[in-house]
């Protein structure tokens, strides 16, 4: 018997959307969709979430999940981030939000968002067997996760998010060499003592491969391969190389905001941000002692998905 059904992340930059149809043992996508609201906007730990971002957030909600209702799902998900958790307000906005979504927003610990996004990227890769480190950088941290045979084994939550660490580093356009200088000491000490890069670092000549996943990740892979238009069958799986990453670096630190917009592959939603999400995987690359990151376009949401199906007693294909 087959079944549709859709997840909403609703994430510190943006919120995503995964429609599938489950049949059996396997699933089909589709429809994914994706809108940048920036729900973490100006937010601070006991502070409330920016209202014009709680309404951006909203707005997005509404169209995404009347658009997987128009295609027949009989379920739909919705979890939130680290936003929801920060904010004085975010369990108030997670149920103003039911509406909208039709029912419960969950909010994800730390913890869940690490390991749930973990097994997303590794298992989209098949990454099945063996050591591996997966990175998520998003709007407002960065999940860094050490891992065997696709199961989380250590993680840690970064306050390292693209829009926070623009609102904090880079809030000048263009962005002067030593704000970008100061960003990229304060992450590089940051990832450097990360447990979950130690373990990977640990392993020697039989350590796994370095993962990244979530938007910045996505989009600087779409941009290293000048897609018009984005493509996942093109993204995922790819290879960013330590070259192509460092060549990004200094052509995004040279550009104004506006100037980033025109870059073949990049959303121009994401070109406030995008800077310091090159920050973070230039380091985290560094910190690993990797020449590439292999970009996974699965994540936290396909986790999901495939948590709550299997929780139906259907079994989705291990993807």
């Amino acid at each position: 018997m087959s079944m549709r059904a859709a997840v909403l992340d609703i994430g510190s930059n943006s919120v995503q959307l995964l429609v599938v149809e489950v049949d059996g043992s396997e699933w089909r996508e589709l429809a994914a969709a994706e809108c940048i609201t920036r729900l973490a906007d100006g937010l601070a730990e006991g502070r409330a979430l920016d209202p014009a971002a709680c309404a951006r957030t909203f707005e997005a909600i509404e169209v995404l999940a009347a658009r997987a209702r128009a295609l027949g799902i009989v379920r739909l998900w919705a979890v939130g981030t680290r936003s929801f958790r920060l904010a004085i307000d975010g369990p108030a906005f997670a149920e103003r939000l039911e509406s909208a979504v039709g029912g419960p927003v969950e909010i994800l610990s730390a913890a869940r968002e690490a390991e749930l996004g973990f097994e997303g990227a590794v298992i989209g890769l098949g990454c099945t067997a063996g050591p591996v480190l997966s990175v998520d950088i998003g709007g407002g941290s960065t999940e860094i996760v050490w891992g065997h045979d696709a199961r989380p084994v250590d993680h840690l939550s970064l306050p390292l998010g693209v829009v926070v660490l623009t609102e904090r580093y880079l809030h000048r356009d263009p962005s002067p060499p030593e704000d970008v200088r100061a960003l990229r000491a304060v992450v590089s000490n940051a990832v450097a003592e990360a447990r979950p890069v130690r373990r990977h670092l640990e392993g020697a000549g039989s350590r796994g491969p370095l993962v990244g996943s979530g938007g910045t990740l996505v989009t600087l892979a779409a941009m290293a391969a000048r897609l018009d238009s984005y493509r996942a069958d093109v993204v995922h799986g790819s290879r960013l190389t330590r070259e192509v990453l460092g060549a990004q670096l200094a052509d995004l630190a040279a550009r104004s905001i506006a100037e980033r917009s025109q870059i073949t592959g990049l959303s121009p939603a994401r070109a406030p941000t995008i800077l310091a999400g090159a920050v973070v995987a230039n380091a985290l690359m560094d910190a690993a002692g990797e020449n590439a990151i292999v970009v996974s376009d699965h994540g936290l949401r396909h986790a999901v998905l495939r948590e709550r199906v299997l929780a139906l007693g259907m079994v989705p294909v291990e993807r």
